[in-house]
């Protein structure tokens, strides 16, 4: 026999054992004749195995069981065993036990049960089909993710799942591939039991019997849905960024050319006082220009590289002032409602940007409800956490936010065009009637204030901007009453550095019809020279911040060597970083272009009198 035939007496000592105990268990039938079984049980076998042996004493019969006992060699096997009490047997007089070996067997069903148990409990849907595409199989993971219950797919194709947002050569593809042998993987667009569209990342693999032929699939997939989205916000903040970069870069060098367009146009409106139809022909000059100037503003705060101040602002004020201005403007048809229930409603910032921002959004909501409708302006506190900080970019973490919605019963946007409407010169206004920078300086305002914009829209329905900004504590905003009466005029002598021409010719002559001396240069370096020759003769430098060979961060260190006291103000297109570290560093201030003639020289003026530091435009 295969099985080991074995022989007790009523103490569980061996009188016979079969030779085939040599093969299961590497004794010889005579190392084990007359020693105890319960000597070589596994401990935890030892009880369980007397008790079978009592009842088999004193019932009689049959019993059946599974015991645990050690090899020569110190291993564990496991024999599956019968037994029967043949003690009253004049023939036999012993329990007689027939144990076969199962160890291999029980080693496969227990890696079958644990592969059993990770497939049900794995994270990743896993499906097994047919040939034909039937499943035959769901995990629970599965389950959860689609929607339907196992019963409801089993013996359904797997085409259920289908979305029709691949083309069909794509599947054709997929089975070509399956059908071969070979293994598949790439990514799904399926749709959920409830309709809505989900994205997976799919790895089938065929299975085959032993001739080789494929007789099932098993499918592991994973639900990628919120990393296709973040890599999708990534793409786009990567495109924004790089459209951000080229037009901060477009937007400086036309401030150059506006400063001196709306400058000259200042200076002939103040000569042409007698020539009313010269000082018309200036003012529309000046008008141009001033479009042309918020144009550009728009675009550096795309970029976020805007003229940037950073002072208390009361939403709700700035909201007040915006519903004022849209009451007369906006059709009547259009019911403008507010609901700020925001109890903390002051941010720091750009008032200027943020009020346009508001506006910008109020009038694309007017735009999208021609026949009338409903506009809401809404506050409210928010306490976002990391998940929705990291999902919107939010640089200042987990905290409170001021929340601004600007919602419209209008006709929404489609979900195609949804990924574009940050993007500059991008709309679907007809051609003269929108920039397209609209929605760019939204959300431009919005990244340079350590905020984000969130979109909700469905066609037919209205659309929902959401903008969050961090809160600040309440704060009295600074009064610029005494701005108009500080005379702009002086006898100093003012150091100005600027490599465009245009800029450097019309700051120039503000300056000299103001009174003051003024020495001209083109580049940092020569600024330097001059500076360390006539340094008890300069009063003021004024210093443009981005000038090739020496620019306005490296000339300003070289002159402070000379004079750790000299008083610099910085001229630029915009307000970066590098103007803030300036702030920190000793500079009284920066004037922003293009500039208007009459803020120029107060912001001088209030530098040369040292008041200039303690207040902020």
């Amino acid at each position: 026999s295969t099985d080991i035939i074995t022989l007790f007496d009523v103490n569980g000592q061996f009188i016979y054992l079969s030779p085939s105990v040599e093969r299961v268990l590497g004794y010889r039938p005579e190392e084990l004749r007359g020693t105890s079984i319960f000597r070589k049980l596994h401990r935890d076998d030892r009880v369980p195995a007397r008790e079978i042996m009592r009842r088999a004493l004193i019932r009689g019969g049959d019993i059946s069981f599974e015991l645990r006992i050690r090899h020569k060699d110190g291993s564990w096997r496991i024999l599956d065993t019968v037994g029967r009490n043949l003690l009253d047997d004049p023939h036999v007089g012993a329990i007689v036990f027939n144990s076969r070996d199962i160890t291999e067997r029980r080693a496969i069903e227990t890696e079958r049960s644990q592969l059993a148990k990770a497939v049900e409990q794995a994270t990743e849907s896993i499906v097994i089909s047919d040939v034909a595409g039937r499943i035959i199989y769901v995990n629970s993971a599965f389950e959860k993710v689609s929607g339907y219950a196992r019963e409801e797919v089993l013996g359904q194709n797997a085409r259920i799942l289908k979305s029709g947002e691949q083309p069909p050569d794509y599947y054709r593809e997929m089975w070509s591939v399956l059908l071969a042998g070979d293994p598949w993987v790439g990514r799904f667009k399926n749709r959920r039991k409830n309709g809505t569209l989900y994205e997976e990342e799919c790895a089938i693999s065929p299975i085959k019997d032993a001739s080789g032929r494929v007789i099932n699939f098993v499918a592991v997939k994973r639900d990628i849905t919120k990393e296709v989205e973040l890599e999708e916000r990534l793409r786009q903040a990567q495109k924004l960024e790089a459209v951000g970069r080229l037009a901060s870069g477009i937007a400086h060098d036309f401030n150059n050319l506006l400063a001196g367009i709306r400058g000259f146009g200042e200076l002939i409106s103040q000569e042409a006082e007698n020539c009313p139809k010269l000082k018309d022909y200036s003012s529309e000059i000046i008008r141009a220009a001033s479009r042309a100037a918020d144009l550009t503003s728009q675009l550096l705060a795309f970029a976020r590289k805007g003229n940037f101040l950073s002072v208390p602002l009361d939403v709700h004020a700035a909201i007040g002032e915006v519903t004022a201005i849209l009451q007369h403007t906006i059709d009547r048809r259009i019911e403008i409602q507010t609901d700020l229930h925001a109890a903390h409603c002051f941010v720091k910032g750009d008032p200027s940007q943020i009020q346009s921002a508001i506006l910008n959004l109020s009038v694309n909501a007017r735009d999208a409800m021609p026949d009338g409708g409903t506009l809401i302006l809404a506050t409210r506190n928010v306490y976002p956490d990391y998940d929705f900080c990291r999902r919107h970019s939010l640089e200042r973490g987990p905290g409170e936010y001021l929340a601004i919605t600007v919602s419209d019963t209008g006709v929404g946007i489609d979900e195609k065009i949804l990924d574009h409407i940050f993007d500059p010169f991008f709309t679907t206004k007809e051609q003269g009637q929108g920039t397209g920078l609209g929605l760019a300086g939204v959300y431009g305002c919005v990244r340079s204030h350590s905020g984000s914009v969130e979109v909700v829209s469905n066609v037919g329905e209205g659309s929902a901007f959401t903008l969050y900004f961090p809160v600040l504590e309440t704060m009295a905003l600074p009064s610029a009453s005494e701005i108009a009466e500080i005379k702009v005029d002086g006898r100093e002598r003012i150091l100005l550095v600027d490599d465009e021409e245009v800029v450097r010719n019309l700051a120039e002559r503000m300056l000299t019809k103001a009174g003051y001396q003024v020495i001209t240069c083109a580049d940092g370096a020569e600024a330097v020279q001059l500076y360390r020759t006539a340094i008890n003769a300069i009063d003021l430098v004024l210093l443009d911040m981005m000038m090739p060979k020496m620019n306005g961060r490296d000339t300003f260190a070289a002159l402070k060597k000379f004079n750790p006291n000299v008083k610099v103000l910085i001229m630029s297109g915009f307000s970066d970083q590098d103007v803030q570290e300036f702030l920190r560093e000793g500079i009284l201030g920066y004037i922003a272009k293009p500039f208007q003639m009459r803020a120029f020289l107060v912001k001088v003026r209030e530098a040369l009198d040292l008041k200039f530091k303690i207040r902020q435009y």
